[in-house]
């Protein structure tokens, strides 16, 4: 852990993580804090009621004492969120989004997050118990999507799962798509707040 303003005293610091998974601790409630991601890739995290915030480089998770926020959107963080709203067509909830983020943490692979939500009841629902190949197709283009599947995409995929592709790596691949993480970066480009597991 790097100590932030809040948690050091010193205000203005400039905080740099360096390499690996790094978080800057606050041990302050997350809502008196501006959070902001400069142009050349640093972020600004700062009280509101202070004028001199912190820069983070190569930080990875901020700590506060209500609650964690989230900076990897090109990593681990990033990758969780984004197979959250894939596989159920919603914003996650924070406390799974924790669980989840702590297990790729400790060397969980993204491809068994998936098959963990595919084989979810949740995610049943949503697709259906039994949907045919062409169906899940249909619906991943719908839910991660937000449209009709093309013609050369729709029979793209349905040939990989003819030749033995598992639903949880398409759902990885539409997650993953540049399509889905640029429409996703609207979102989280800012980073996200999320639980800490165990917190």
């Amino acid at each position: 852990y790097l100590l932030g303003s809040t948690a050091s005293g010193v205000a203005g610091q400039i905080l740099d993580g360096g390499a690996g998974l790094d978080t800057v601790y606050y041990g302050a409630p997350r809502y008196n804090w501006q959070i902001t991601r400069n142009s050349d890739g640093t972020v600004s995290a700062g009280s509101y009621y202070n004028w001199q915030p912190d820069q983070l480089i190569g930080v990875e998770r901020l700590l506060f004492s209500n609650g964690g926020y989230a900076l990897d959107i090109d990593g681990v963080g990033g990758q969780v969120y984004r197979l959250y709203q894939a596989a159920f067509d919603r914003r996650p909830d924070t406390p799974g989004l924790g669980l989840w983020m702590d297990a790729m943490d400790k060397g969980a692979s993204l491809h068994s997050v998936a098959e963990a939500f595919v084989g979810s009841a949740e995610f049943g629902r949503l697709y259906g118990s039994a949907p045919s190949d062409a169906e899940f197709v249909r619906l991943l283009y719908s839910n991660v999507l937000n449209r009709t599947p093309d013609a050369a995409g729709n029979s793209f995929w349905l040939e990989h799962l003819a030749n033995g592709a598992t639903r949880a790596s398409l759902l990885v691949n539409f997650s993953e798509s540049a399509e889905n993480t640029t429409a996703m970066a609207t979102i989280i480009g800012n980073g996200f707040e999320y639980t800490p597991y165990g917190g």
